[in-house]
């Protein structure tokens, strides 16, 4: 993006010279990052922690699926009873996610009776600027993020 603002710059004669001549990108670091471990992953779902991180982290880890695509789940995209769900891909495509016996006992704790709005909400209402499809229309709470 500099390289295109100085070609830019120098079409309109405001610079004489690329001041970015002779320099190069370094490479990325590699990826050193290991998966976790099966212990590591029990140990994880044993933390002392709320409903709704559990359930996240379970179906997170169930489903493979990207934090962006589970955090917008709506109740209404949810198929329970098939253990899946309706998300959409960073790319715009529809596709669905599964989930394992883990996160089908928890859902419907996190659910207590909701039967539409957002999968995952704050512990606080939402905010007055608040999106309001990002806004539960039971609970008032905002859309987890």
């Amino acid at each position: 993006m500099l390289r295109a603002a100085i070609g830019w710059w120098r079409s309109l004669s405001w610079l004489s010279a690329d001041p970015t001549a002779g320099l190069e990108r370094r490479p990325a670091p590699p990826d050193r990052t290991r998966a976790l471990t099966h212990d590591q992953i029990a140990a994880l779902f044993e933390l002392k922690a709320g409903l709704r991180e559990k359930t996240l982290w379970r179906l997170l880890y169930e489903s493979c699926a990207r934090a962006e695509e589970i955090l917008s789940l709506d109740i209404g995209d949810l198929v329970a009873d098939n253990k899946r769900g309706r998300v959409i891909s960073k790319g715009g495509a529809i596709e669905r996610v599964h989930w394992q016996s883990g996160t089908a006992q928890l859902l419907p704790r996190l659910l207590k009776g909701r039967t539409r709005g957002s999968l995952f909400l704050t512990d606080r209402r939402a905010p007055a600027r608040a999106p309001r499809l990002d806004v539960c229309p039971v609970t008032g709470q905002a859309r987890l993020s």
